[in-house]
């Protein structure tokens, strides 16, 4: 296939995984203000809003409970405090030699360490969250030149994944921007096109901030041929353009090995790409329930401590609320004070607050959080 025909496929591809992802942002999103603000990327003009969505939350709870779920699970699947993992072979006759097993144990030894050293769990930490919030999550695992390894978690909007007949995750699709000087570190001058790399060439990007939209497709390999040299004998095609240029058709041509992805979704049903019935899924109307009732709560409290109030038009202007001082005024006839407030407010706080502690509950329940400090807080037994 030539270079022009295997762009068009991968621009095909790309388009139809983009336009699934895009199609579950609307309750991503929700999701995202819920439970974890500050994760999730749909937009240049959602990440100028980030602010705004920190502002409008009344109740921490939920988003200290989605946190506290990614570090149950952690702390149970793979914690950096202990070995969480043991090697084998797949022929166990040979573990039973002395020599074997220890070679096996120095190999656990290694990668424990190495895992350790890396970037592994505060990125498995972000995964779990992101699984948990969203039901789906994606780490992307490459080599790194300096720490052997690096691990990268994306977010809610960044990425969108494929699968094949077997409902297994064989694709994957990202976006990322870049300007001039960076494509040029990243796949050198040669790849560029031609007018990126004459600005470059003339040092123009010096003061040019402008931004190029590189798309990044990762998908099994149509051409593979197993023991050839190269990308056409590796079993996954990676494939790099910038969108809105033709020429050339692409920036990278390579491939992988294994798949590079670690995609988790919580749960899938039929032909489902991306996780559904997830804890923020269920948790998501005790969540907004319990935002709402907060808002009422604070609504109520301030209406009481500072009504609004209601007075005779003869003392505008003449009145001061400043504390400790003293506002002069006419007698009027009867005992009714000039100065009321406008209208008294009856709100049962303890009902308030015992609805909101139940709330609360629901949501750890639905996040697990309730197992986690059983577990935590078991005594430990000694045999």
């Amino acid at each position: 296939m030539d270079r022009q025909r295997m762009r068009e496929a991968a621009e095909r591809r790309f388009k139809a995984m983009w336009d699934r992802m895009r199609r579950k942002t609307g309750e991503w999103k929700t999701y995202r203000d819920n439970f974890a603000p500050a994760r999730g990327m749909f937009g240049e003009r959602e990440e100028a809003d980030a602010g705004k969505r920190v502002s409008k939350r009344k109740n921490s709870a939920p988003y200290k409970i989605a946190e506290e779920f990614a570090a149950g699970m952690q702390s149970g699947l793979a914690s950096p405090g202990r070995r969480w993992f043991t090697l084998t072979l797949s022929d166990k006759r040979l573990m039973t030699a002395e020599r074997v097993k220890a070679w096996v144990g120095q190999c656990e030894e290694a990668l424990e360490g190495r895992l350790l050293l890396s970037n592994f769990y505060d990125s498995f930490v972000d995964f779990l969250e992101e699984q948990g919030v969203f039901g789906t999550a994606a780490m992307f695992i490459e080599e790194d030149s300096l720490d052997g390894v690096n691990y990268r978690t994306m977010t809610a909007g960044q990425y969108a994944i494929g699968a094949d007949h077997r409902g297994k995750t064989d694709r994957f699709a990202r976006k990322l921007r870049y300007t001039g000087a960076q494509l040029a570190e990243e796949f050198g001058k040669g790849a560029l096109p031609d007018e990126i790399r004459r600005r470059l060439e003339e040092r123009e990007t010096r003061t040019d901030a402008t931004e190029y939209e590189v798309i990044h497709l990762i998908q099994p390999n149509e051409m593979y041929e197993t023991d050839t040299p190269g990308s056409p004998g590796m079993a996954y095609q990676s494939l790099w353009w910038i969108e809105g240029w033709d020429k050339p058709e692409f920036l990278r041509v390579s491939g992988y090995h294994e798949f590079p992805v670690v995609a988790g979704r919580w749960k899938t049903i039929g032909n489902d790409v991306y996780g559904r019935k997830h804890p923020g899924e269920i948790a998501l109307d005790d969540a907004v329930t319990l935002q709402q009732l907060e808002t009422d709560s604070r609504a109520a409290i301030e209406r009481i401590t500072t009504p609004p109030m209601l007075a005779p038009r003869t003392l505008y202007g003449k009145i001061d609320n400043r504390p400790n001082r003293v506002t002069f005024y006419d007698d009027h006839v009867g005992n009714a004070p000039p100065v009321l407030p406008l209208y008294a407010v009856k709100f049962d706080f303890e009902a308030a607050e015992m609805k909101i502690n139940a709330l609360k509950r629901d949501i750890e329940r639905a996040f697990y959080v309730d197992l986690f400090r059983l577990w935590t807080a078991a005594p430990l037994r000694y045999h």
